[in-house]
């Protein structure tokens, strides 16, 4: 579910980069962690499964390489080749889940948890 969450409408937009941890370049970081962070909490409150999915992905997102930071994120649209290069093959090394340590697993699993118990009745 979380990995849906790059194919949704609009996901890989610059304006929509807090969904991924990471910053439209006009923003400051400060901004774009304030975003994020609302972003992770109304989706995760939200008690719905899409919710869960896009806090999730957002929280895991924080702790690959290429989103230090709130990393700048310039959309695909635009994007020149090396950034393609770039762009692909930190995917490839995301999308096998090199970047998955155990500091992500646990806080997963906990995000989980708490989050089926907050929303059991939903």
């Amino acid at each position: 579910m979380t990995g849906e969450i790059d194919n949704l409408p609009g996901s890989q937009y610059p304006t929509n980069s807090e969904w991924h941890a990471m910053m439209y370049p006009e923003w400051t970081p400060e901004h774009a962690e304030k975003l994020f962070n609302q972003y992770v909490d109304i989706n995760f409150n939200s008690c719905t499964k899409e919710g869960l999915a896009r806090a999730l992905h957002a929280v895991q997102d924080s702790y690959a390489p290429g989103h230090e930071n709130f990393a700048p994120w310039h959309g695909t649209a635009n994007a020149t080749f090396p950034q393609w290069v770039k762009i692909i093959i930190d995917h490839a090394w995301y999308d096998n889940g090199s970047y998955f340590t155990r500091d992500v697993r646990n806080i997963t699993k906990n995000m989980i948890k708490k989050w089926s118990k907050q929303c059991e009745c939903q």
